[in-house]
């Protein structure tokens, strides 16, 4: 059973998501990284067990339709301990950032300060977890994590769900 839920309304306007840790560079390939996602408002919800720990993640659009069979399932790595829903074109985007709070970080590649404004968000905001208007992210643990991709019978990706290993 879950003890805590949190949810967010956030936009995805460019068609693409990226899943993944912000820590992870965009030439990597420890996250997902999907086109043809249905653009619009998506509902995010985070929860978490009775320690406060991310149990399971679903970012849905906000009208799914009918799911169709075809799901895709990925595994990816978290390596800072953070783990979020992100509209592709503000991935890992320092122009994005420059407006936000960050942590006060070492920043050696461009996305670095972009992933200091998530760092500030999980370091800030209640259970680890919030919101940028473009993106979702929480606080989670270091270990494989797994993606569930699927889409609509239309054939757009609608849903989907961060299953902690």
């Amino acid at each position: 059973m879950y003890s805590s839920i949190q949810s967010f309304r956030i936009v995805i306007n460019s068609g693409k998501i990226t899943i993944a840790d912000p820590c992870v560079f965009e030439d990597t390939i420890d996250k997902v990284k999907l086109n043809n996602v249905r653009k619009g408002i998506w509902e995010v919800f985070f929860f978490y067990d009775y320690k406060r720990d991310l149990v399971h993640a679903i970012a849905r659009h906000e009208r799914p339709s009918i799911l169709s069979s075809k799901n895709k399932k990925y595994e990816i790595e978290v390596y800072s301990n953070q783990i979020g829903f992100f509209d592709t074109k503000f991935y890992r985007n320092d122009t994005v950032a420059k407006k936000m709070p960050v942590e006060n970080m070492t920043r050696y590649k461009n996305g670095d300060l972009w992933y200091c404004a998530m760092t500030y968000i999980c370091n800030n905001a209640p259970e680890g977890a919030g919101s940028c208007g473009f993106g979702a992210i929480t606080d989670t643990t270091q270990k494989p994590h797994i993606v569930l991709a699927k889409k609509s019978w239309l054939g757009d990706f609608i849903e989907f769900e961060i299953c902690i290993n």
